[in-house]
């Protein structure tokens, strides 16, 4: 009886450890956005989302697929840690090396301004350490020591938020702050390697280039779907940029910023009820469509009314969080994609529901036509509308994926009846939608919490009427254990 009780605390303790990192890493980088817009502007605060948005797409390249492969070996057996971990770190600083000789050759091709390309290249430098710090992790993951990670991601992010106070308050220089950053990626790998240094077998592995060979090659799987995910996350905004320029990066990625909150939440209750769904596939279909049902309902619930309150409230907000009357550009912006958040959380529960019931291919046909969707609408759009026609791509490639989510899901589980799901929480959004016309005028903060109260209020009076009791209520959507 022991076993089980330990290998539940385990699994609880290491799914909050990732989600508490994720949640650093997101609030930190939340933050660093504001306080470079407040201390420099939409100029440098678009170059830098510009240098970010070319990193996260090839640090695909330089991960290169392995943290997968690497987890999912390891977890057989513990002992092949030390060999793993000195394998594939030379494979990663090969294709880090590789990753930032191609960026540097594509922002030659793509002839951006000098300092825009200083900005990019420097901060590409820190794909190697990130990457090697990222093959820590998973080795951590896969000897269930995930709190590690955390309590590395803490002191790094700590160490970030404050050192980049004190640059922009000293020197106000943006080249001096990624320059910074790549420190911080230096830092978190060398802060893991010598965690998990202490806590390996030391086996006595030596490198073996045929077992580098085998390690990318067998990676290539995770590395395709990672790539189609990075071109989706990325193209939107390198075709921005050079349609257009800096200046209106920084507008869409100031507005692309304020739904990182939501978006971590639902991310969060969607990671959190990928188990009970696998569960509940193994005991039949029904289960699954009821728990997506559930699921989806609850997570439309959360959504919603987040997305109406920023899109009456863009306006007040920018201001607000950025300090700065420039970004007041960015409302129209957000007023578009902040729809996305709907749609995205949508796909993401149904999306569980093809992995859980074992059609991943399925999900990367879906990636496929996304990117391909992405590619045709954002050279015609964007050419056309510029910052307006980035919003519009994204929010026609959301409705695009959605689609792609719900008609086979909706197959699979013979129909799941969207109406008659989500009426509820859409009735008790639409009331809230009424009362901001009337709150309008008064302050932004005030008016959020009002509306949102309102909200729950009108949900609830919703869900009393229709379902039950308090005990009914929790039994319909709290509990999503597979029966």
């Amino acid at each position: 009886m022991q076993k089980p009780v330990n290998a539940t605390y385990r699994i609880i303790s290491n799914s909050i450890s990732i989600l508490a990192s994720d949640v650093m890493n997101r609030i930190s980088m939340f933050l660093t956005y504001a306080l470079v817009a407040r201390f420099l502007g939409t100029l440098d605060f678009g170059q830098m989302a510009l240098a970010f948005t070319y990193f996260n797409a090839f640090q695909m390249i330089a991960v290169a697929g392995l943290q997968s492969y690497i987890t999912r070996e390891v977890a057989k057996d513990h002992d092949k840690s030390q060999e793993f971990l000195l394998n594939a770190s030379v494979v990663v600083v090969i294709t880090s090396s590789i990753a930032i000789l191609v960026l540097l050759l594509l922002v030659q091709i793509l002839k951006y301004n000098v300092d825009t390309s200083v900005v990019i290249m420097m901060l590409s430098l820190g794909l190697i350490p990130f990457s090697l710090a990222a093959v820590c992790d998973a080795l951590f993951q896969a000897r269930e020591q995930m709190h590690y990670i955390t309590m590395a991601n803490f002191f790094v992010n700590v160490l970030r938020i404050s050192g980049v106070l004190l640059l922009l308050w000293w020197k106000g220089s943006l080249q001096l702050l990624v320059g910074f950053f790549v420190l911080t990626f230096v830092f978190n790998f060398i802060t893991k390697i010598s965690i998990l240094l202490r806590q390996i077998k030391h086996t006595g592995a030596k490198l073996d280039i045929k077992s580098c060979l085998i390690m990318a090659k067998s990676s290539t799987t995770f590395l395709g779907i990672n790539g189609v995910n990075a071109a989706i996350g990325s193209f939107n905004i390198i075709l921005l940029s050079k349609f257009t320029d800096e200046v209106q990066v920084g507008i869409f990625a100031a507005a692309h910023q304020l739904l990182t909150p939501i978006s971590l939440l639902f991310e969060s209750v969607v990671v959190g009820v990928y188990p009970a769904m696998c569960r509940g596939f193994e005991s039949g279909l029904d289960t699954l469509k009821r728990m997506t049902r559930r699921a989806w309902e609850v997570l439309f619930a959360i959504v919603m009314p987040a997305a109406v309150t920023l899109f009456f409230l863009a306006d007040s907000l920018f201001v607000f969080i950025y300090g700065n009357e420039d970004f007041t550009q960015s409302a129209f912006v957000l007023k578009i994609i902040v729809w996305n958040l709907v749609l995205r959380a949508s796909s993401k529960v149904l999306g569980v529901a093809l992995i859980a019931s074992f059609r991943e291919k399925k999900t990367l046909q879906i990636l496929t036509i996304d990117l391909i969707t992405m590619v045709i609408l954002g050279f015609i759009l964007i050419g056309k509308f510029g910052v307006l026609g980035s919003a519009l791509t994204i929010l026609a490639v959301r409705i695009v994926d959605f689609i792609q989510h719900y008609i086979p899901v909706s197959r699979m589980l013979q129909k799941i009846e969207m109406v008659k799901l989500l009426w509820k929480p859409a009735s008790a959004v639409l009331l809230m939608a009424l009362l901001f016309i009337f709150l309008k005028d008064i302050n932004v903060i005030a008016a959020a919490l009002t509306a949102n109260i309102f909200y729950l209020a009108a949900l609830t009076t919703i869900l009393f009427l229709t379902i039950g009791n308090i005990d009914k209520i929790k039994t319909e959507y709290l509990s999503l254990k597979a029966h």
